[in-house]
């Protein structure tokens, strides 16, 4: 070996071997989540803004201000807004697709507030939400929620600001403080509700609503036992009769696997439902993790390692399945439910004590995963 070669060989390892040892350690550095915490919380949903941007945080937080959304913003770790709710705890919350409205779930009542100001616009009669939706004719940001009745019905309210009573106000003087309310958008129900038949009387629900607006899936607990709930799919509702002024759907059952320990027909509460991006799959978290094809409601896969399940989130590219089961978030692949990655494991504790992500959440882009536990930590993965 002559002496170029060598010195070109010198040069080559001082250069490869740091540049080996800093992929190693950034990849590693990248699996490491950044922590915050909600003083004195208990996270129960997160979700992205369309743009990435901000992280809805919505807590239970106490017996005397029972719940609250807070804006996190992304860049700077900060909190932006403090959202209060003061009648009942926070379940669900979710950005309209432009990012301009955030919609929070109570017990009794869907709100919902301007992102930007934080200004409340008003409050809708829902239990769940089910998430935002455009209207393609009109371009009009919808709220999908779904009503305590009997039986359950799915709504759809859009807002219809008024333009040229908006364009008045703006003109007249900021101390008129009809003007600021007045010029609040107006909620008005959009179409007419649609109306799932065949349910039992129920006491708890979970639903979901495929993005392509094609299925909806929904787990009851029936009575009188309030023990069991059972998982059923739902078809597109058709166009209400001439005359008539509801939409009327009945649940097809989903097949559960053949091994009789895995059915949805066990003493096994549903805890979440979720929809893939390309509305062709449905994960249902009962016993286990359950994959099921949405069109046909055939069973698919069961996920690995997925006893005890709490909380489900699809990436948006519907490629990576993220899990919180048994005191560990998991992330499978949805075709074949194969773990791929194990991102956190909480030490052993006894179940009162467990520390368990309740909430999950995947960024527009899917190179963020956020996780909010009942303990009020915030945690945040780059999986990509």
């Amino acid at each position: 070996m002559t002496n170029s070669h060598k010195r070109w060989l010198t040069i080559l390892s001082l250069v490869a071997i740091p540049a080996l040892l800093y992929a190693v350690l950034a990849e590693r550095a990248s699996w490491r989540p950044r922590i915050w915490h909600v003083t004195l919380g208990h996270i129960q949903s997160v979700a992205f803004s369309p743009d990435g941007k901000l992280l809805a945080v919505g807590v239970f937080l106490s017996r005397q201000q029972p719940g609250a959304v807070f804006l996190w913003n992304i860049a700077n770790s900060r909190v932006e807004r403090h959202l209060d709710v003061p009648t009942a705890p926070v379940q669900t919350v979710a950005f309209a697709p432009t990012g301009q409205q955030l919609a929070a779930s109570t017990n009794d009542e869907i709100l919902l507030w301007d992102t930007a100001s934080g200004r409340r616009q008003g409050a809708l009669p829902g239990r769940e939400l089910l998430g935002f939706t455009t209207d393609r004719q009109t371009g009009l940001a919808c709220v999908q929620l779904m009503r305590r009745n009997v039986p359950p019905a799915i709504e759809t309210w859009a807002t219809r600001p008024p333009r040229k009573l908006r364009e008045r106000l703006m003109a007249l003087p900021p101390y008129l403080s009809l003007s600021g309310s007045l010029a609040l958008p107006q909620w008005l129900l959009h179409g007419n509700p649609i109306v799932l038949e065949g349910l039992p009387l129920v006491t708890r629900y979970i639903a979901a609503t495929a993005p392509d607006g094609q299925a909806t899936a929904v787990a009851v607990e029936t009575l009188p036992s309030r023990s069991r709930r059972e998982a059923v799919l739902f078809d597109p509702a058709p166009a209400p009769s001439q005359g008539s002024t509801r939409r009327a759907i009945a649940p097809r059952q989903l097949t559960p696997p053949a091994t009789p320990a895995f059915s949805f027909q066990s003493q096994y509460l549903v805890r979440a439902i979720a929809f893939a991006s390309d509305s062709k799959v449905v994960a249902v978290a009962g016993q286990s993790v359950q994959l099921y094809d949405a069109p046909t409601g055939a069973f698919k896969f069961l996920c690995a390692a997925s006893e005890q399940p709490i909380t489900l989130a699809f990436a948006p590219d519907g490629n990576t399945l993220a899990g919180s089961c048994h005191s560990q978030i998991l992330l499978w692949n949805p075709h074949t439910g194969q773990v791929l990655r194990t991102l956190d494991t909480a030490p052993p504790a006894p179940p009162h004590l467990r520390n368990e992500a309740t909430a999950l959440a995947f960024s527009p882009d899917g190179a963020t995963l956020a996780a909010g536990y009942g303990n009020g930590t915030l945690k945040l993965w780059r999986i990509k």
